[in-house]
C-alpha cells in the first residue's frame, strides 16, 4: 500500500482500513488454470470485422458473447442464477482468424476457453459459477 494504490481517494482508503485484519471486502480466486484437452469442443467462430475496435483489438464484450453462444441451451436458461463470472485474457483475437470454444461443466461451474486457430493457444479463459 505504500508504493502502489488501486485507489487514491483518502475517504475510500479509510473505509478499507476500518475493515480490520482478516475481514473480507470481496471474494477473489486464483487465476483459471486449464488443460485445453480436458474441455470439449463446442463451436468454432471466425473473428468478425464488427468485433474490432479502434485499436484493432477484439472488443472485450465479444468474449462474453462467444461464451454465451457456446453454452448449452439448458445452461443459458440458468444465466439469471449466475453468481460469479470470471474472464481472463491470455492472447488477442485478431481479424482473419477463428477461435474454437471449449467447455467443461461440473459441480455448478462452467469452465470455458477460446482457443486461437492461429497457434492453438488460449485467447481467453472463463469460469461461470451458478
Amino acid at each position: 500500500m505504500e508504493t502502489r494504490r488501486l485507489c487514491t481517494n483518502e475517504k475510500v482508503l479509510e473505509l478499507v482500513e476500518e475493515l480490520g485484519e482478516g475481514k473480507e471486502l470481496f471474494e477473489a480466486s486464483p487465476r483459471i488454470r486449464i488443460k485445453p484437452e480436458e474441455l470439449s469442443p463446442v463451436m468454432t467462430q471466425s473473428v468478425m470485422p464488427s468485433w474490432i475496435d479502434s485499436l484493432s483489438h477484439t472488443n472485450n464484450f465479444r468474449y462474453g458473447d462467444l461464451i454465451t453462444d457456446a453454452l448449452p441451451e439448458e445452461t443459458r436458461a440458468k444465466l439469471g442464477n449466475l453468481s460469479r463470472f470470471e474472464l481472463g485474457f491470455t492472447g488477442e483475437l485478431r481479424l482473419g482468424e477463428s477461435v474454437e470454444l471449449r467447455l467443461k461443466e461440473e459441480n455448478g461451474e462452467v469452465i470455458a476457453a477460446g482457443i486461437r486457430s492461429s497457434d492453438g493457444k488460449p485467447a481467453f479463459l472463463s469460469k461461470l459459477v451458478f
